[in-house]
């Protein structure tokens, strides 16, 4: 099998802050004309998420330097609110039980940098501590299959 090169993953940062959340998954092949990148995230599987400061400051060791991050798998950042709730509804309509949530954090014992303080917000939101001062790597475990559109395509959209 050929290895996979960068372009192959999504690679985004949050421009206009002093950090970066780097995403390791598979880029979709197919993309409409003026559509961003799309990542569909596969139940069952493990996806890298590595969080690291990108300010100027960068060598400096912080005095204070825990900060609270917050992973949010949606169908798609650019729909608006009603869509994403009617999308949701929809995902929880299917779902045996009300309680059911898509992701978790797997393996942090083994991430990179020690976090802390893991916290299940939503049925689709994970926050957690980590220090600044050191690069950190969580592995973000999908759940359950997710229907997009009530199509059968299983799978996340992530943009």
């Amino acid at each position: 099998m050929p290895g996979m090169n960068s372009e192959d993953y999504v690679f985004d940062s949050v421009s206009g802050n002093n950090f970066e959340y780097t995403l390791e998954a598979s880029k979709s092949l197919r993309q409409k004309p003026g559509d961003s990148t799309m990542t569909y995230l596969n139940k069952g599987q493990f996806y890298p998420v590595t969080l690291k400061e990108v300010s100027s400051n960068e060598g400096i060791h912080h005095p204070i330097s825990k900060v609270r991050s917050v992973i949010m798998v949606v169908f798609a950042e650019d729909k608006s609110r009603e869509d994403q709730l009617r999308h949701w509804k929809y995902w929880h309509s299917r779902q045996h039980t009300a309680k059911q949530r898509c992701i978790d954090i797997a393996d942090y014992k083994e991430s990179f940098n020690t976090i802390s303080n893991i916290e299940e917000i939503a049925y689709n939101a994970i926050s957690f501590t980590w220090d600044i001062n050191d690069e950190a790597k969580v592995a973000l475990l999908v759940l359950t299959p997710l229907l997009r559109n009530g199509e059968n395509k299983q799978g996340s959209e992530e943009r």
